[in-house]
């Protein structure tokens, strides 16, 4: 579908009306009554007959200045290629010669010159204009930036010099000229433009503070604190010092410092709630990728949220970091109070239902998910929570039914049980890719239970079209075929995949470790195996298992014996460990 879009600017419709009686042939009358009434077309959003106009006009009499630029920028929304576009543009150009002092369409124009790369041109057309107006002090900021992009660094400075005459000094200015110094190299001027901001302005803070990141720059960290502190003397309780002092020791690795200054940044007004809870963010991401202690996080936690007690967005990072420790309890708790606090939030409440999930509360989940489905478009994520809650309660039937309601609910021209092509989820976003995708994995696992393999294969292949690096679904999928009996080396394929995109995952690795195995690659079996306990969050069963059936394989019974034995103590009714422990040899299921 063509898509228009006519700007008709106020300077064009009273260009229009002086020039209408001095129209002198009956083409350039005509052409200029069209104009008129295309304009009024475009005024009533009427735009494909606008364009219409405006083009006929132009082809009546293409000295008509006007239609030729309505029309021009008419082809440019419309453009499908280069040819298109360079057209409408000689278009607009018409007008912008024939009238150089309209600044508004001379800007524009200047704009789309430059968003395509042709910089001469709008240089050449700022250049004039600003020869017409000396005092706008945003055509030299525009011509200092194209400039630049031409890497002209010494006309760039020299705009930006006439700009400051006119607007006066201001760090956003300084910061410009400082960065094209340091493309040349010149570190001496680059500091002294910063010397010239502290000298003309003692007083600011915010002027020490962009000095001392210049010295962080070049790598002069005992300079840029001098300058950080000096700017902390000044303002003690500015905002921007502080958080240009908590950046400065965490990436100079000074965690004590780091940690005192988060947490004094925290306590102040000066810095917004959303700036705090992204400080907090950065704190405590390296304590959980590393399994650290959280106990300063959850105090630092603990401080904002008595500073904003009825901030729902608190309550929703808090939940959000409990359920990246896995204490889903206490993120279902974190998570309600968001919710009343802010009941419309329908991202908490898809929030919610995850996190009972993850915590194995199906039922709770799935009470939780009938409540809030049918309201006006609930988050789409919240769909395959739900379907997710159904099958993890085993209610296979009801999965597998609301699965196939939602894949009509969102793609209403595909059947459930089609082969989906490449362009099947062409509509689709990537968070609409995501939940498709998930919800066909599934239904793969549900139908995988039911050893009903034809739609298993089905199910994930739609799956993977749709989203080829889900890691999850690539790895499910590999430990179905290899437990199915289905093509081992295609599964050793997948799975391969999955690790690609999670190295450190222990149930991908697990899964490649088990095909080897029945790939009697033991060795190599081993080697993966042990990665996966390496990796494991905690002690699993089926690790356990697998590695001594590994190990007896790898010749190293007592090794076997005593893994074995571990699965055992975590599962003592397990009928088939028992029998391997009490007679110390693998058996084949």
């Amino acid at each position: 579908m063509k898509k228009y879009g006519i700007v008709v600017p106020m300077a064009l419709l009273s260009c229009m009306m002086a020039v209408l009686v001095l129209a002198s042939t009956p083409e350039q009358r005509k052409s200029r009554h069209i104009t008129l009434r295309a304009i009024q077309a475009s005024v009533e959003h009427t735009l494909p007959e606008a364009h219409e106009m405006f083009k006929r006009a132009y082809e009546l009499d293409p000295g008509n200045n006007e239609a030729a630029y309505a029309y021009g920028i008419s082809l440019i929304s419309m453009a499908q290629d280069s040819a298109q576009l360079h057209n409408g543009l000689s278009l607009v150009r018409q007008y912008v010669d024939a009238y150089p002092e309209d600044y508004d369409e001379t800007s524009y124009y200047a704009y789309l010159c430059r968003r395509i790369g042709i910089f001469d041109e709008s240089q050449r057309v700022l250049t004039r204009l600003s020869e017409y107006y000396p005092d706008k002090s945003e055509l030299l900021a525009s011509l200092a930036e194209i400039a630049t992009l031409k890497d002209d660094r010494q006309t760039a400075r020299d705009y930006y010099t006439r700009f400051e005459k006119i607007e006066g000094q201001s760090p956003d200015l300084s910061l410009r000229k400082m960065a094209l110094w340091l493309q040349d190299k010149d570190t001496a001027s680059a500091i002294g433009e910063a010397d010239r901001l502290i000298a003309a302005s003692p007083a600011i803070p915010d002027f020490y503070v962009l000095k001392g990141n210049l010295y962080a720059f070049l790598n002069k960290p005992d300079s840029a604190l001098g300058y950080y502190k000096r700017a902390e003397a000044i303002a003690p309780e500015d905002g921007a010092v502080k958080l240009s002092l908590v950046n400065f020791y965490n990436e100079n690795g000074d965690t004590a410092a780091y940690d005192r200054e988060v947490y004094s940044a925290l306590l102040l007004d000066d810095i917004d709630l959303d700036v705090k809870l992204q400080l907090l963010a950065e704190y405590v991401t390296p304590l959980l990728e590393r399994k650290g202690n959280t106990e300063h996080a959850d105090y630092l936690l603990s401080a904002l949220r008595d500073q904003y007690p009825h901030e729902a967005g608190i309550q929703d990072f808090s939940s959000r970091f409990s359920a990246a420790k896995h204490n889903w309890k206490e993120a279902v708790e974190q998570i309600q109070i968001a919710i009343d606090m802010d009941p419309a939030n329908k991202g908490y409440k898809a929030q919610k239902v995850s996190y009972l999930v993850a915590d194995e509360r199906y039922e709770e989940a799935i009470r939780e998910y009938e409540a809030a489905r049918d309201t006006a478009n609930p988050q789409i994520e919240m769909f395959f929570y739900g379907v997710a809650a159904y099958t993890g309660a085993e209610r296979d039937k009801e999965a597998l039914a609301e699965s196939k309601r939602v894949l009509k609910l969102i793609m209403p021209n595909v059947e459930p049980t089609d082969t989906l092509t490449e362009a099947s989820g062409a509509n689709l976003n990537s968070r609409g890719l995501k939940v498709v995708g998930t919800i066909y994995s599934l239904m793969g696992d549900i139908y995988f239970r039911e050893k009903d393999m034809p739609n298993v294969n089905l199910m994930y292949t739609n799956a993977l079209r749709l989203n080829p690096d889900d890691a999850s679904a690539l790895n499910n999928y590999a430990y179905y075929l290899s437990e199915s009996g289905g093509d081992l080396d295609t599964a050793l394929k997948i799975s391969r995949k999955a690790i690609d995109e999670d190295p450190e995952n222990s149930s991908y690795l697990d899964t490649y470790a088990w095909i080897l195995f029945r790939k009697q690659d033991y060795k190599e079996a081993l080697e993966y195996q042990e990665k996966a306990m390496k990796f494991s969050e905690g002690p699993s069963v089926e690790l356990y298992e697998h590695l001594g059936d590994i190990q007896f394989m790898n010749g190293l019974p007592e090794d076997a014996v005593k893994s074995w034995e571990q699965g055992l103590m975590l599962d003592p009714d397990n009928k088939l460990l028992q029998k391997k422990v009490k007679h110390k040899t693998y058996f084949y299921e």
